[in-house]
């Protein structure tokens, strides 16, 4: 089901990504607050996200999450969809077509305290795990790696567990900053 949806937010990904490359950097660069922590994976260094609850930043609005217990800001032009995939499963995709934005979360109860390579390969057939950072999410250890995906090529994801569930968030390669900065502003309520 995960690959299904995947293939939606491809299409619309791949189709407005080479007319809306130029309008990206502009718009990134205006509407997404920078900080020390925004930088290329391979030299950035995590630290303790989210020790304060911030205002929303010009251009973000909040999203809540009341099932999974978790806030965070995002553009206010991200659409979003939720998708129930039984048992409380869930994803959900945040997406901006116009300036070729987007990332989705998928959540799924989850009993272990580390996630099993039995688990990982279940979520991500390629196997490719490169470039591995852990980092804190409000208080919760998660980990950052690049992956491959058999529709959106190169990956960016951040996954954690809190709360027997576990949370896998992914996003296009190159909008690894982007999507870090976002998560900056993760609260767990």
């Amino acid at each position: 089901m995960k690959e299904k949806k995947f293939i939606y937010i491809t299409i619309s990904i791949i189709v407005l990504v080479v007319l809306a490359g130029l309008v990206y950097l502009y718009v990134v660069k205006e509407n997404v607050p920078q900080n020390n922590i925004v930088q290329p994976l391979s030299s950035v260094e995590f630290a303790t996200l989210n020790t304060n609850k911030p205002s929303p930043p010009l251009g973000l609005r909040e999203y809540k999450n009341t099932q999974y217990k978790f806030s965070f800001f995002i553009p206010e032009k991200f659409n979003l969809e939720e998708f129930n995939e039984g048992k409380d499963a869930q994803t959900i995709v945040f997406q901006d077509i116009e300036n070729v934005l987007g990332f989705q979360i998928f959540v799924v109860p989850y009993k272990n305290s580390r996630v099993s390579q039995e688990r990982f390969l279940k979520d991500v057939p390629s196997g490719v795990r490169k470039n591995q950072n852990e980092f804190y999410i409000d208080g919760v250890l998660a980990t950052a790696f690049y992956s491959t995906n058999s529709f959106l090529g190169e990956t960016f994801e951040v996954w954690f567990i809190k709360d027997n569930f576990l949370y896998e968030i992914t996003t296009l390669r190159e909008k690894d900053a982007w999507l870090i900065d976002i998560l900056s502003t993760w609260r767990f309520n």
